[in-house]
């Protein structure tokens, strides 16, 4: 589990540089799927724990499920403008939503800007 917290995190500085490259031309969102046992992700886990997150964890009332997840990022890509605007206000420049499109308070440690170095730049994306 920690090569996904450190690929979430690292997606989450990857919101925060495109937020600061790609301002006033376009909008940044990052949506939290929330928790969802069912995907796969438990694969490699021993049959109990697959059986636990599968068909029992997934009854818990902080866990979502696919669809749900699936929800949340359509609704980030067709809100409005103002919609987003409005949230991106109260915001520090960067939108992270829940799956309901609630804005949500990311880490702190997304603002430190020596963690975005490896980046990639503008140029080397169209190439």
């Amino acid at each position: 589990m920690k090569r996904y917290s450190t690929s979430k995190f690292a997606q989450m500085v990857g919101a925060r540089y495109w937020t600061d490259r790609l301002r006033n031309r376009a909008d940044v969102v990052a949506v939290s799927p929330g928790f969802i046992p069912q995907t796969g992700l438990n694969r490699e886990s021993g049959y109990l724990n697959r059986f636990f997150l599968w068909y029992i964890l997934s009854w818990a009332p902080f866990c979502s499920t696919v669809d749900q997840g699936a929800a949340g990022i359509l609704r980030a890509l067709t809100m409005s403008s103002d919609d987003l605007a409005s949230l991106a206000a109260e915001s520090e420049g960067v939108l992270y939503l829940d799956n309901q499109g609630k804005r949500v308070d990311p880490n702190p440690l997304i603002y430190d800007m020596d963690l975005v170095e490896w980046a990639p730049s503008e140029e080397k994306i169209k190439s």
